[in-house]
C-alpha cells in the first residue's frame, strides 16, 4: 500500500511538472504545445512526440528520448494534414537564412578549438604563446557579450527574440569560460622554487 501511495505522489508530481512545464513553453515562445503520438522518420522514430515551439526553420519537439528539432520540409510527410495547418505555414527564405545563420555560429565556436601544444615536449614559450591565443579568443568573445547585452536591453522583456538573445549569451559565456579553463600553468623551474625558499 504504501509503494501504491508513493507511486501515485511520483505521478501526480510529474503531471504538475508537465503542466508547469508547457505553461512555460506556451509563454515563452507563444506556440500552444501539440501532441502527435508517434513521429516516424526514415532514419529514426520520435516516440509521444509533442511539438512546443514553431521555428523559422522547423518545429522543436520533445519525445520519450528528449529533445529533438525537425525541418519543416519533413513535416508534410511526416505528420498528419491537420497538425501541419495548426503549426502554419513556412518561409524558404527564412529557414535557409537561419540555417545559414547557425551553421556559421557552430563555425566560430568550432574555430575556437585552438590545439594545445604536446604535453610531453612543450615548452614555455609554447605555453605562454597558446595562452596568448587564447586570451585574444577571450576578449573577442568578451565583446560579443558585451554587444548581445546592448542588444538585449532593446528588445521588450518578454519576446522571442529575447529568447534568442539570452541563449546566445549563455553559448558565449559557456565558450569564454570552456577557453579560460583550458590556460596551461608555466611550469615551475628549480631556480623558482629556490627564489621563493629564500
Amino acid at each position: 500500500m504504501l509503494w501504491n501511495q508513493r507511486q501515485l505522489k511520483f505521478l501526480t508530481m510529474k503531471k504538475i511538472l508537465s503542466i508547469i512545464f508547457t505553461t512555460m513553453i506556451v509563454s515563452s515562445f507563444g506556440f500552444e504545445p501539440i501532441k502527435v503520438g508517434d513521429i516516424i522518420l526514415s532514419d529514426k522514430t520520435y516516440k509521444n512526440a509533442v511539438i512546443l515551439a514553431k521555428e523559422s526553420d522547423g518545429v522543436k519537439i520533445i519525445h520519450d528520448g528528449g529533445p529533438a528539432r525537425i525541418k519543416y520540409e519533413l513535416l508534410p510527410t511526416v505528420l498528419p494534414n491537420d497538425v501541419v495547418k495548426k503549426i502554419g505555414s513556412f518561409d524558404l527564405n527564412e529557414a535557409q537564412k537561419e540555417r545559414l545563420r547557425k551553421q556559421h555560429q557552430a563555425n566560430q565556436l568550432d574555430a575556437l578549438v585552438i590545439p594545445r601544444p604536446n604535453s610531453s615536449t612543450r615548452t614555455v614559450e609554447q605555453i605562454v604563446e597558446y595562452n596568448k591565443t587564447i586570451d585574444s579568443h577571450i576578449s573577442i568573445l568578451k565583446e560579443r557579450e558585451s554587444y548581445i547585452l546592448s542588444e538585449i536591453s532593446k528588445v521588450p522583456t518578454v519576446s522571442v527574440e529575447r529568447n534568442k538573445l539570452l541563449k546566445q549569451l549563455d553559448q558565449t559565456r559557456l565558450s569564454i569560460t570552456r577557453l579560460f579553463s583550458s590556460k596551461l600553468s608555466l611550469p615551475i623551474t628549480k631556480e623558482e622554487i629556490e627564489n621563493i625558499k629564500k
